[in-house]
């Protein structure tokens, strides 16, 4: 089995259902839970802190998603695939919302991912 297939955004399913092109890609396995763990550690419901949130996401969503595919090393990349993420978000973001007015979740979590990427800050440790 190939590591490199074309997968669909599973945290953009639990949010809507609705297929949109934007979230399905040709892209290796563990893109796909590089960026899960940056949009479920990113949204605004978990209480832990950032690190404590992906460690356990990460245990509880990588079991259920070794049942379907085996990542083997590649999930050491996990790491590089969050990063990638964050990147291509603070690029969307940085050109979608210029001279808008922002509320505060978006100005806090914009700054949040500015700095993640112009600092070059580890989104996974």
């Amino acid at each position: 089995m190939s590591c490199l297939r074309p997968i669909r955004r599973c945290t953009h399913l639990l949010l809507n259902p609705s297929f949109d092109f934007d979230n399905s890609e040709y892209n290796w396995f563990v893109a796909d839970l590089g960026t899960s763990v940056f949009e479920a550690a990113t949204c605004n419901y978990q209480k832990l802190p950032r690190q404590g949130f992906i460690k356990v996401f990460l245990g509880e969503f990588g079991n259920g998603y070794e049942r379907e595919s085996n990542l083997g090393g590649a999930v050491k990349e996990v790491r590089s695939f969050a990063k990638l993420r964050e990147i291509c978000i603070y690029l969307v973001l940085r050109k979608r919302w210029k001279n808008r007015s922002l509320n505060e979740f978006q100005r806090r979590f914009f700054e949040s991912v500015r700095l993640g990427v112009v600092e070059d800050v580890p989104f996974m440790v």
